[in-house]
């Protein structure tokens, strides 16, 4: 049921997808590295304000990682949070500097499916 009231811009409605960023639906293998530990993964999908991975690591919440993928363009990885971890998945926000977003941004427009 929609509430009776008009929307406010910016605020989706309940229900509604509240992400910032358009999110790809991808399969890459990339490891997440958090502190001198490290994992080999499965991205599930990405979008410049983050991406899931699988499988999760819920000791890995709230903690800093570094995802890393040769094919992103940048070799150090793209620094994120764990905003959510579970045994499935984990659900990260990246913490970027620009010049990482411009190649963020390049990997995501040159891997989206044509319309």
């Amino acid at each position: 049921m929609r509430s009776p009231h008009p929307p406010v811009d910016g605020v989706p409605e309940p229900g509604e997808d509240r992400r910032l960023y358009r999110r790809y639906a991808v399969t890459l293998p990339v490891r997440v590295v958090q502190g001198g530990e490290s994992m080999e993964a499965g991205l599930l999908d990405i979008s410049l304000g983050g991406a899931a991975v699988l499988p999760g690591r819920p000791d890995w919440q709230g903690r800093r990682v570094r995802l890393e993928c040769g094919c992103f363009g940048v070799p150090e990885g793209l620094a994120a949070r764990v905003l959510r971890a579970d045994g499935e998945r984990m659900h990260l926000a990246f913490e970027l500097d620009q010049e990482t977003e411009d190649a963020l941004t390049m990997f995501l427009m040159l891997s989206a499916p044509s319309p």
